[in-house]
């Protein structure tokens, strides 16, 4: 999972101290060092609005990062184009599933509706889903803030963007 930088501010305030009192081998402040540290990692683990998980086989809704009441939506007349249409609660279309890839951050996305999977992206071309068997994967890189990207790992790494009602491939 990813962690919101909302709740990390108080780890980075400290984080400068701890560090010079180890680089600075103060030893009768390590003892204290270690557990302002374990205190603040255990406040972060604690506070479940903290972390952002993607879990393997659960659908995610995907919505654009410049407008929220818009989400990725695949056609279901069988051309596969993806499209940003208005959020809805109940349309299958514009549900996907994460699929684990085998690496740090590596999904397949397969659609709910179509059960196809998120084609290769090309640069400044509607991204479309292809075929119900994976062929790419997507690597999540967090943005902070609970936002993240969708990054195709094939080609020359584009990412989802939205522009006007349109899904493109982005560098």
């Amino acid at each position: 999972g990813f962690y919101r930088s909302a709740y990390l501010e108080e780890l980075d305030a400290i984080l400068p101290t701890i560090q010079a009192v180890y680089d600075n081998e103060v030893v009768d402040e390590y003892a204290s060092a270690y557990a302002a540290i374990l205190a603040e990692l255990d406040a972060i683990e604690a506070n479940t609005n903290a972390l952002v998980h993607i879990l393997d086989g659960k659908y995610y809704q995907l919505t654009a990062y410049n407008d929220d009441k818009k989400a990725m939506t695949v056609a279901t007349d069988g051309t596969g184009l993806l499209t940003a249409t208005k959020k809805s609660s109940t349309s299958k279309a514009q549900r996907w599933i994460f699929e684990a890839a085998g690496g740090d951050n590596l999904y397949y996305i397969k659609n709910k509706a179509t059960k196809t999977y998120l084609d290769v992206l090309e640069s400044g071309k509607q991204a479309t889903v292809q075929g119900t068997t994976p062929t790419v994967a997507y690597k999540l890189i967090n943005l902070g803030n609970g936002v993240m990207a969708v990054q195709c790992q094939e080609g020359k790494s584009q990412s989802l963007n939205h522009n006007n009602g349109t899904v493109l491939g982005w560098s």
